[in-house]
């Protein structure tokens, strides 16, 4: 199903709207008749008949049908013709999975009904994009081929299967159609593989491990393999032992799968994939924490307070970051990529921090001498931040400054608590105390005082009585509100 020009802006334009939006609305919008506006809406929902995909409400307007968007979204992505980027990719996994094999040329364009000058256009960009990965494309006669590191030859291998979708995030088919023996293979070893480490490989690791070892099995099946890399014999050492021996069976199992012995190299490859996907911990049961990666998670945490004044609970915030920071590290010094589905909406919907969060991501690759930090991995960093900035606003920390006795200071504190749940109260203490360690509470809310201030403070104070009176109620629930707007 493929909408037209004006079909996509009325969808594109109501997709995140949640209210009803009329006629007049969206045609000043994109400079097109109000008439224009229904006849295309009429038309579209002919298309969907019985259903409607954009609903009308008289005195409102108009609403998209979200769920049936969805729907046709999911139908559409299953069913399209194949994109001029999608086709070159199969041809370049063809390319990829037999190099050095040289391949016809004909046989390599037989599905597709191009004419020379596509077919040299094709040829053209895939030469291009295979320099980014230090990899080149030779034509001889009727042959064709591409030569380069393995190590290379897998990194992109491995983004462009990653992008072919196989398999969904939850490890099923994405076609329940076309059942194929390699990927049931697959997903048989990454359960065995989780069973063997006691943990389930969450999304977007599961991924990349499932196209790591389809990857392997296809270049040992179709291709040449030479390995340049010598494996680094202080493994014995650095290596976390049980992940090492989970990998070693893995490669085994697959030895027997493919009736050939895998190098020992393979070994050392998808040990790094499974220590770059937050499933290792050590004895203790506590996930181990390099200086580096405390350094960074800091790094990120500073800047994206100074440059957005927001305030974050350091404590949550850090222990997520960490727990993404450890394996990226892995990730940045062994090549690979992550996928990120989740990458265009969070750059619309979160577009600032996602911008102060890449920004961020460039000075520290730039700072700790690290390879480029990409947009997949900067996106996820910014659902931590945007996931400890909502749980923030949704919870007030203050402290309450008292000069009364323990036991009016703490009736105060009960009344607060229970009239106001979403205020966190961290502590009760004198006005002395506090101005002592003034530093310790510099991302509070506000303070709640009895006593007045004659000195200047940045936090925002609110006088208020000891007894807590039905005017302080009023007053509290005035800062919140102002608090929230102040947030935004």
């Amino acid at each position: 199903m493929k909408f037209n020009k004006n079909e996509k802006l009325i969808l594109d334009y109501l997709v995140d709207k949640k209210d009803y939006k009329t006629a007049d609305e969206i045609s000043i919008k994109f400079k097109i008749s109000v008439a224009t506006v229904y006849r295309t809406i009429k038309k579209m929902n002919l298309m969907f008949s019985p259903k409607n995909l954009v609903l009308s409400k008289k005195g409102k307007g108009l609403k998209l049908n979200y769920e049936l968007y969805l729907n046709i979204n999911n139908y559409n992505f299953k069913n399209r013709d194949k994109l001029p980027t999608e086709r070159r990719n199969e041809i370049l996994l063809k390319l990829l999975f037999k190099s050095p094999i040289k391949v016809k040329f004909d046989y390599l364009f037989s599905d597709y009904f191009l004419g020379e000058a596509s077919i040299n256009k094709d040829i053209s960009i895939i030469k291009q994009f295979l320099l980014n990965y230090n990899l080149k494309f030779w034509k001889k006669d009727e042959y064709v081929w591409i030569e380069g590191s393995e190590e290379n030859i897998r990194k992109l291998i491995n983004r462009i299967v990653i992008n072919l979708n196989l398999i969904n995030s939850d490890m099923s088919y994405n076609n329940l159609k076309k059942r194929d023996y390699d990927i049931d293979f697959v997903l048989s070893q990454i359960e065995r593989i989780e069973k063997e480490l006691e943990t389930l490989i969450s999304y977007p690791y599961n991924l990349n491990i499932f196209s790591h070892i389809y990857i392997l099995i296809n270049r040992f099946r179709k291709g040449k393999i030479k390995f340049e890399l010598e494996i680094k014999r202080e493994w014995k050492k650095n290596y976390n032992k049980k992940i090492f021996e989970v990998s070693k069976k893995a490669i085994e199992r697959l030895s027997e799968y493919l009736n050939v012995k895998l190098p020992e190299i393979e070994i050392d490859y998808l040990y790094q994939y499974l220590i770059s996907s937050r499933v290792y911990k050590e004895e203790n049961g506590e996930e181990i924490l390099k200086k580096e990666t405390k350094k960074i998670t800091k790094y990120f945490i500073n800047e994206i307070e100074k440059n957005t004044k927001l305030k974050f609970n350091n404590i949550e915030l850090k222990k997520d970051l960490i727990s993404h920071i450890e394996p990226m590290l892995q990730r940045l010094k062994n090549g690979i990529e992550i996928k990120n589905d989740l990458l265009d909406e969070i750059k619309i919907e979160y577009s600032k921090i996602f911008k102060e969060v890449k920004k961020v991501s460039g000075k520290v690759a730039k700072k700790f001498k690290l390879s480029n930090i990409s947009e997949e991995e900067s996106a996820f960093i910014t659902l931590y931040f945007m996931k400890n900035i909502e749980e923030t606003r949704n919870e007030k920390n203050i402290i309450i400054i008292c000069s009364s006795g323990v036991g009016t200071s703490e009736l105060l504190k009960v009344k607060v608590r229970k009239l106001f749940p979403e205020i966190n109260i961290i502590d009760v203490m004198s006005k002395r105390s506090y101005l002592q360690r003034i530093e310790d509470y510099k991302n509070l809310d506000f303070i709640l005082t009895t006593v007045n201030f004659e000195e200047k403070i940045e936090i925002p104070c609110l006088l208020v009585s000891a007894i807590f009176i039905e005017n302080d109620r009023h007053r509290v629930e005035k800062i919140i509100k102002e608090n929230k707007y102040a947030d935004k």
